[in-house]
């Protein structure tokens, strides 16, 4: 019977021990959700507060302007650009221009002489020669045809030759006028010489970036021989982050500075936005067209373009209710039912302006929070004071 008595008063011990477990444990985890709690909130007496002249307020939404900048360069439309090429083989005669000297359209800037030069004006003036005949002979043959004074055989022989002459007559005009020469200059005389040089001249005002040739060089159909462009219209491209598109539209005016030099800033215009983006730099290309025209501006320079969007109904805060840690944003704030306690909270800045800064919480705060605006550091200070006393 005592043995009985022995064994029921051990399990009685054991359950007990295992229960004042159980509830140790429990209030250990509990405790420790209140300690995380604990850093990121300080109690502050309503005497403290006064000593440390804290001021709170609740945050307001308003309209928001804020801007953001992106880099990009000066480019030049393909129409008003022109790679001269030599277009026939031959070399290089006489150079008329220097680089970076302003061209106007259908200004001579070098002469080429070629032997196929010389082949081509004969083709056309041989065939020009000989259409006049062959056409007559043709009317001649179909009057006969007509008639029947003549064989069909004739009148077909006279048409064959006729056309053949035609197209041979086209193909030397469309290669002369391929080269940029007047057709109508080339007569047949006896007494008119064929020349062996061709002029070649620009189709565009502007001005001459490059000269890649010299005297006597020997050219090629597919030889670039002068690049010219015109700088009547700025245009640039601006590449804007993903994250950033969303706050440029079409028809936005932007400011534009130009990097390493000492150009005025100008203004300029949003033509349109690229629909496709760069999967390696996620950026997405803007066009802007300059609306102010300066001499200095050339193809190629780097700029900056400062953007300004307006951002409707965004919670706002003065400057002063911010506090930076480890590049990231917090804000301390209480309620109207518990005014002595501050909580710290995290935030993202969409705009800084010491009078209206535009944020979004990025922790659920209550709508009646009041935010300090004045005192943080202090606040921040009591805070860390806390955290140490604790440990």
């Amino acid at each position: 019977m005592n043995t009985i008595r022995i064994i029921y008063y051990q399990i009685i011990f054991l359950l007990a021990v295992a229960i004042s477990s159980c509830g140790s444990k429990k209030q250990t985890a509990a405790e420790t959700a209140i300690d995380s709690t604990v850093s990121n909130t300080v109690v502050l007496t309503k005497d403290k507060q006064k000593m440390m002249n804290l001021q709170v307020k609740a945050a307001e939404r308003k309209p928001v302007t804020i801007n953001f900048s992106a880099n990009g360069k000066v480019v030049v439309l393909s129409q008003n650009r022109e790679v001269l090429t030599a277009r026939i083989n031959g070399s290089v005669q006489k150079i008329l221009v220097l680089e970076g000297q302003k061209i106007s359209k259908g200004q001579v800037l070098m002469e080429i002489s070629s032997g196929e030069f010389i082949q081509l004006q004969e083709n056309y003036l041989s065939a020009k020669a000989e259409i006049g005949f062959l056409k007559s002979d043709y009317e001649r043959q179909r009057k006969l045809k007509e008639a029947d004074i003549s064989a069909g055989k004739e009148l077909q022989q006279a048409e064959s030759k006729y056309l053949s002459c035609v197209t041979r007559l086209r193909s030397a005009e469309a290669r002369l006028k391929y080269l940029g020469v007047d057709v109508q200059n080339l007569n047949v005389t006896d007494q008119a010489p064929l020349s062996s040089t061709f002029s070649v001249r620009s189709t565009i005002n502007g001005y001459l970036l490059a000269l890649p040739v010299s005297l006597g060089m020997s050219v090629n159909p597919d030889m670039e021989l002068a690049h010219i462009v015109n700088l009547d219209h700025y245009h640039a491209d601006i590449f804007v982050y993903e994250k950033d598109v969303n706050n440029v539209s079409e028809g936005q005016e932007v400011a534009i500075t130009f990097t390493n030099q000492t150009l005025p800033t100008v203004k300029g215009k949003v033509e349109f936005i690229s629909r496709g983006m760069d999967p390696a730099t996620r950026t997405i290309i803007i066009h802007v067209v300059f609306e102010t025209l300066y001499q200095g501006v050339l193809p190629d320079m780097t700029l900056k373009a400062i953007f300004k969007t307006t951002l409707p109904d965004q919670l706002t805060l003065p400057g002063s209710a911010f506090l930076t840690e480890d590049n990231n944003r917090f804000v301390y704030y209480c309620l109207p039912s518990a005014p002595e306690k501050f909580i710290k909270a995290q935030v993202k800045l969409l705009s800084q302006n010491e009078e209206n800064t535009a944020f979004e919480l990025i922790s659920a705060v209550p709508a009646d929070a009041l935010f300090v605006v004045k005192g943080l550091l202090m606040v921040e200070s009591e805070a860390h004071k806390a955290e140490m006393t604790e440990d």
